[in-house]
């Protein structure tokens, strides 16, 4: 994310960090709540997610993470969804659509899904659900209007620039002292 241009840290208490040396929250300041935390395959692993995503909500007021919903038929047994994965034993939380919203509810914020992997808790409320997509069978000419009008509207965009030449002078200082 970082070679994007975007501002990001790492933290994770149970893996060490191999890419993001010098870009952990611990060895950074912290001017206080984020605008996003991320949390890709995460919440499948949360031993206690109501203590755990109360702790997420403690540096942003939005939570965009990644989890498989369970299937709205409930699998019979272990071996009937690939999402189990009984053989590592760290698949230990597992979520459907209403669990979701009573956690949202739980902790006082809007929830926005694509109602498979892909989800959103945030304080904050969007007119449209972000993580929706635009139906398939939508018409070519209706979808570039759409594009195009969203363009009119939008502000012009902040150019982001790769931040991988300063973090490199970052780290070769850091490494130097």
């Amino acid at each position: 994310m970082r070679d994007k241009g975007f501002d990001f840290l790492h933290t994770d208490r149970y893996c060490e960090n191999l890419f993001a040396r010098y870009f952990e929250l611990d060895d950074c300041p912290f001017p206080g709540k984020f605008e996003l935390l991320t949390a890709f395959e995460v919440f499948e692993h949360l031993a206690d997610p109501l203590t755990e995503i109360g702790k997420m909500f403690e540096y942003a007021d939005s939570i965009l993470f990644s989890t498989e919903i369970v299937p709205a038929t409930a699998p019979g047994s272990i071996d009937d969804w690939w999402y189990f994965a009984p053989e590592t034993g760290q698949h230990i939380s597992f979520y459907t659509l209403k669990s979701l919203e009573y956690l949202a509810e739980k902790f006082q914020c809007n929830f926005y899904t694509n109602g498979i992997t892909l989800h959103l808790f945030s304080k904050r409320a969007f007119n449209d659900n972000p993580l929706m997509v635009a139906p398939v069978r939508e018409k070519f000419l209706l979808r570039k209007l759409r594009k195009w009008v969203k363009k009119l509207e939008a502000p012009p965009p902040l150019p982001r620039q790769s931040l991988l030449e300063r973090d490199w002078a970052f780290v070769k200082n850091h490494l130097k002292n």
